[in-house]
């Protein structure tokens, strides 16, 4: 039974569908982007070249060039190394310190319980971009600097879903039977607990590391990001910003990617909430049982009239 079990995780993994397999394929480039950029760049990004500055999208230079000449495909490519440190970085930072504190809110109850969602509840209230301003004004602006600050904005939201997840899962039969049973406070939350509350997670993480690369963006875009000599793609923005007039497609391009990786993350994070739904497997799973439109009206004995 266990086999059966894993080999049929392993076969819902297998993409299927059309979307599917574009969305598997994105993974996998994105993978390989960030560990391994000079398989998909087609040139070194720190080339440069002096005959073709801000050049239009070409087949030498299919996205065009930089003020310097550079190949902005080349610096897009190896600039996802860096967005994915700062986005997932973040994202699973605030994750694991979210788990940790709204499990520990739950089981332990007042006053604990009000001073961290009273913490998480500051945190929201207060605007992304100031926080990030005010963090990096006293740390300094750097890539370590921005994560710390997506992870410190991401952990209320990891906090009270964990929170209400936790309370849900713990009023459930096999929680309570398991306490019948003698079993320990902490087998119960490493065990049953924790594992299943974290459903909800894979909806919320793909949005958060949206989150992420759009302020990443817009952070790097007022000086406030990585600071050269690395490369983001909010660095990058921030340097298209002085050619909008002559050179149109170079601040497009740069927005075109940030704008349609977040608009990817977010429908993963939609897609899986779907699939994650009782509605959505029902609607997948059940299928409507043939009728006839005009039965025939049967007598007594039970034969068609």
């Amino acid at each position: 039974m266990p086999a059966l079990r894993s080999q049929g995780r392993l076969r819902r993994l297998i993409p299927t569908t059309p979307m599917q397999v574009v969305g598997a394929a994105l993974v996998v480039l994105v993978v390989i982007a960030a560990l391994a950029p000079s398989w998909l760049a087609p040139s070194d990004p720190t080339q440069l070249d002096p005959d073709n500055l801000l050049s239009a999208p070409s087949w030498k230079h299919l996205l065009g060039t930089n003020e310097l000449g550079q190949d902005l495909l080349s610096l897009i490519i190896y600039s996802v190394q860096l967005e994915l440190i700062v986005a997932a970085g973040s994202t699973l930072l605030a994750t694991v310190i979210g788990i940790a504190t709204g499990t520990l809110a739950r089981l332990a109850r007042r006053p604990v319980d009000s001073l961290l969602s009273g913490a998480a509840t500051g945190v929201l209230s207060f605007p992304l971009i100031l926080l990030g301003v005010l963090v990096i004004a006293s740390f300094g602006a750097s890539a370590t600097s921005l994560l710390i600050v997506l992870a410190v904005a991401f952990w209320p939201q990891v906090h009270l879903l964990v929170r209400d997840q936790i309370r849900t899962v713990n009023d459930r039969d096999f929680v309570t039977a398991a306490r019948l049973l003698g079993v320990g406070t902490g087998k119960i939350v490493l065990q049953h607990l924790i594992p299943n509350s974290l459903r909800p997670l894979l909806v919320l993480c793909p949005q958060l590391m949206a989150i992420g690369i759009l302020t990443e963006a817009g952070l790097s875009f007022l000086g406030l990001g990585v600071q050269p000599p690395e490369v983001s793609w909010g660095t990058l923005l921030l340097s298209s910003k002085n050619y909008y007039q002559d050179s149109p497609w170079y601040p497009l391009i740069i927005g075109i990617v940030i704008t349609a990786t977040s608009f990817l993350l977010m429908l993963l994070g939609d897609r899986w909430a779907r699939r994650g739904s009782p509605d959505g497997r029902s609607r997948k799973r059940t299928k409507p049982s043939p009728r006839h439109p005009n039965p025939l009206p049967q007598n007594v004995s039970g034969e068609a009239t």
